[in-house]
């Protein structure tokens, strides 16, 4: 008599878990080698980097430590190599979500995924060109005969960052709106009646990530949101026919 096989459930269980997670360890190794490589790249580029970061300064910097020059150009290699890793990092994640997303959905992530690096690279253009050189000014002009600047690299840097990166997460606004009317319909009436209280939002985070009372300054950087808002009514408003259609 052929004895019978016994199942375990509990490998049928433990086995596409074991793979996932798998998987995902192989996808963060791709990703981990692909931010060194950029690090890298960055490190061999920091002259140029710095160059360029302090040119809207118009200074030099100084350190105060013995470590701080090699702290400088290494957070200036990794900030960079950060964000020139960015898309292959949504490339990883887009790809170990992918098994589990609806087929028709995995070109509207994907599309998403691109839209998002590409306002992000559009935010930090934007704060390098035309909103970081004024809020420089500003903030250098209370320097008097009496009054210099003497600026830190860390200084410096923990400022450039933030601003710039800051200016690269505000600008997925449209993104945001996108994706909570895609979970949940927005009614285009209540987003038009929210304007006024967009404009006063705008300005708040003006005043935050501008550290300046320049109404001038505060303009410069509210007025996109206000736009990419507007742009965003629209947007939403081709979903809403096309979910109609």
């Amino acid at each position: 008599m052929k004895s019978r096989k016994t199942r375990n459930p509990n490998k049928d269980i433990s086995s596409p878990f074991t793979e996932h997670i798998t998987e995902l360890r192989s996808r963060l190794f791709v990703y981990a080698f692909s931010l060194c490589v950029c690090v890298l790249i960055g490190y061999v580029l920091h002259s140029h980097i710095i160059e360029i970061l302090t040119k809207p300064l118009g200074q030099p910097l100084f350190y105060a430590s013995v470590t701080g020059g090699f702290d400088f150009v290494f957070q200036i290699s990794f900030f960079f190599g950060f964000l020139l890793s960015v898309p292959m990092l949504l490339y990883q994640l887009f790809r170990f979500t992918e098994p589990a997303l609806p087929p028709t959905s995995n070109k509207k992530i994907l599309l998403y995924l691109l839209a998002s690096a590409f306002l992000l690279c559009v935010g930090i253009a934007f704060a390098y060109c035309v909103s970081l050189p004024s809020t420089l000014f500003f903030l250098g002009s209370f320097s008097n005969g009496n009054i210099k600047t003497l600026i830190s690299t860390s200084e410096y840097f923990s400022f450039i960052s933030g601003y710039l990166v800051g200016f690269g997460i505000a600008f997925q606004l449209p993104l945001i709106l996108l994706f909570i009317d895609s979970i949940h319909t927005l009614p285009m009436g209540v987003l038009f009646r929210q304007q006024r209280i967009v404009i006063v939002v705008s300005f708040v985070i003006a005043a935050i990530l501008t550290p300046t009372p320049d109404l001038v300054n505060q303009t410069i950087f509210a007025l996109p949101l206000i736009l990419l808002y507007q742009g965003s009514l629209v947007l939403i408003w081709l979903q809403h026919r096309s979910k109609i259609r």
